[in-house]
């Protein structure tokens, strides 16, 4: 019986981190798509909320097989050290994943730089720009902590051990 807890706990902290990356790819993305398509209203380019619609549409889709996997291992790092940190101090859950998805945020954007010389999310290239994509990461670092509160998780993502 114990196992059988212990395997759906470790499923539902699985699926809270599925939902927590596609809420932080899809968020990306049409954080990603506004600000450039905002850069291009400020030099007078005309743009419609149909186009705007269907550009973030494409982005989603164009995005999603490289971004959506830099987001989902660079989240999975940042779960897994946040949640090492909280089993040895205490923290809530609901403070350490918003910050561990804001630093894997920050994390990823930073390798790419040196890796490709140029910052390969557009958005990213000015301030508002990346705290758009980092808030991304604090709403995914929420999800995926009430995720964890929901299936009992209480020390680490693997959601092995148990505090009381």
């Amino acid at each position: 019986m114990n196992r059988e807890k212990t395997a759906i706990r470790k499923s539902m902290v699985f699926l809270s981190y599925l939902v927590a990356v596609v809420v932080a790819f899809l968020l990306s993305s049409i954080i990603h798509t506004q600000v450039v398509l905002s850069g291009l209203t400020e030099l007078g380019v005309q743009i419609g909320w149909q186009d705007r619609l269907v550009a973030t549409g494409r982005d989603i889709a164009g995005l999603l097989p490289g971004y959506g996997t830099v987001i989902a291992i660079g989240l999975a790092i940042g779960f897994l050290v946040m949640g090492l940190l909280r089993r040895f101090t205490g923290l809530p859950a609901a403070v350490v994943y918003p910050v561990g998805g804001v630093l894997a945020y920050l994390a990823f954007f930073a390798a790419m730089h040196p890796i490709f010389h140029v910052s390969l999310i557009a958005s990213t290239r000015d301030t508002w720009g990346l705290l758009g994509q980092c808030l991304a990461g604090l709403v995914a670092g929420f999800v995926f902590a009430y995720g964890c509160r929901r299936a009992s998780c209480r020390t680490s993502m693997s959601g092995l051990t148990r505090q009381g």
